[in-house]
């Protein structure tokens, strides 16, 4: 009888290990923010770390490629370990290019991803603040257009 409850006792000491160990590691979840602040070469996008999975958060930021589904081994942010939401500052663009970007998050199972955004940088020209060439003459509005220049394009 004291060997069989010594090997209970023992079996209880160990259970909780053999139960995580059993236990499924699980990757995070995370959503990718919209971007915004699109400019010629650079964009700011982010994501929310909605849940940690199994473990601590090693690494997050966004990763951007002009190929559909970026990776972290493509270009990327590292913007910390601590979960919750976070901002991204995407640099080093190249002007009216197609990018895809996703949110990723990093812990002990591996690397999860967010859902996909896509934009498109400016190009110089849509970055001039809108200016109309008429007459050798930059103009803000079209309203400024001299009129004797309207009359000759007609």
């Amino acid at each position: 009888m004291k060997n069989t409850f010594k090997f209970v006792c023992v079996g209880f000491l160990f259970l909780p290990s053999i139960i995580s160990a059993c236990k499924e590691e699980a990757l995070p979840t995370v959503v990718t923010e919209p971007v915004t602040n699109i400019t010629a070469t650079t964009a700011s996008s982010g994501g929310t770390i909605t849940d940690d999975g199994s473990g601590n958060i090693h690494s997050k930021g966004v990763c951007w490629a002009t190929e559909i589904n970026p990776t972290v081994e493509d270009r990327k942010t590292d913007d910390g370990s601590n979960s919750g939401s976070y901002t991204s500052q995407i640099s080093d663009l190249i002007e009216g290019t197609k990018y895809y970007v996703r949110a990723f998050a990093t812990n002990k199972a591996g690397t999860a991803y967010g859902n996909m955004e896509t934009f498109t940088t400016l190009t110089s020209l849509s970055q001039s603040g809108g200016q109309i060439i008429a007459d050798h003459t930059v103009v803000d509005r079209f309203d400024d257009i001299p009129q004797y220049y309207i009359d000759k394009v007609k």
